[in-house]
């Protein structure tokens, strides 16, 4: 067991010395905010599918965020991101209010209750990321990611983008989940 917990740290040592930082949260700036989401993408390209992808999703994911159950319970719903590559990304907003937060997504704030709102706006950032994608309209498109600090490090939330596939799938997942 003990060899497993060392090949994880070791690989994610090298994940983060090949990013240029000694670890994905760095100093808590705002470049840092911008590094969750590139290890995002790079992790996805690296990547041989979904469900290897869902195990990095995990790593990177707040603790409060729904990503991790996602990953857990739908590692399809990455399928799509497998094909996408990060062409641009810059902090959009920072600290944003418990109001903006809850506004992401319906499901977003559906996910969260006020502790989990309280601990994502203690120190957050929405991060405009342009990617590319060939089966996107104009061969790219944008997502704006909220991040949050996690323990000092900084970790995804939830895409600010239309409810999509992630979002239905995982609804899906908790409703039959409640089915008898």
């Amino acid at each position: 067991m003990e060899r497993r917990a060392f090949l994880s740290a070791g690989g994610v040592s090298v994940l983060a010395f090949a990013a240029g930082c000694s670890s994905i949260g760095g100093d808590g700036g705002s470049d840092d905010s911008v590094a969750v989401v590139e290890e995002y993408y790079r992790r996805a390209s690296a990547s041989e599918d979904s469900e290897a992808f869902a195990d990095d999703v995990a790593a990177l994911a707040h603790g409060a965020s729904p990503l991790s159950r996602l990953a857990e319970d739908v590692p399809m719903a990455f399928d799509s991101t497998l094909r996408q590559e990060l062409a641009d990304a810059t902090v959009a907003a920072e600290d944003v209010s418990t109001d903006r937060i809850r506004a992401i997504s319906g499901f977003l704030a559906a996910s969260l209750d006020d502790a989990a709102v309280e601990s994502i706006a203690a120190e957050n950032a929405v991060v405009s990321a342009v990617v590319a994608d060939d089966g996107a309209e104009d061969g790219e498109f944008e997502v704006r990611w909220l991040v949050a600090t996690d323990d000092g490090e900084w970790r995804l939330v939830w895409p600010d983008e239309p409810e999509g596939a992630a979002a239905t799938a995982l609804a899906a997942q908790n409703f039959s989940s409640k089915s008898p």
